[in-house]
């Protein structure tokens, strides 16, 4: 009885409402150019609303395409350069030390005509 009583109250409660709204609207034409064009806003708002969230469910996807095959790039490219990194075999003959050469540079930047006369010589004195 109580719940019956109180959906009879809400609708008599919302049809008053409703009647003052409209005897307000039909009075005042202000009023009714308000609703109707508050109700277009609405209608356009909630397009624009929904082709927005729209866009940015499709970003979304698209974005998580993109940044799943960087990440398969760039496992990629740790893969292969852990490859390269890796040092090679080391023969088991090993070899004497080099000389090391005192009082020359390492940086060299032309040969003068003397080393290559010197060398020349040399290689005459081994024939």
């Amino acid at each position: 009885k109580k719940i019956s009583q109180s959906i009879e109250d809400y609708k008599k409660s919302s049809s008053k409402l409703s009647d003052k709204i409209q005897k307000q609207t039909h009075s005042k034409p202000p009023l009714q150019n308000l609703i109707k064009t508050s109700k277009k806003a609405t209608v356009r708002i909630a397009k624009q609303v929904s082709s927005q969230t729209k866009q940015e469910e499709d970003a979304k996807q698209n974005l998580s395409k993109i940044s799943k095959k960087l990440s398969e790039l760039a496992a990629k490219r740790r893969k292969i350069a852990t490859q390269k990194k890796k040092p090679k075999r080391k023969s088991k003959v090993r070899k004497g030390k080099s000389k090391v050469r005192k009082g020359k540079s390492k940086v060299r930047k032309g040969k003068s005509k003397t080393t290559k006369t010197k060398r020349k010589l040399k290689l005459r004195k081994r024939k």
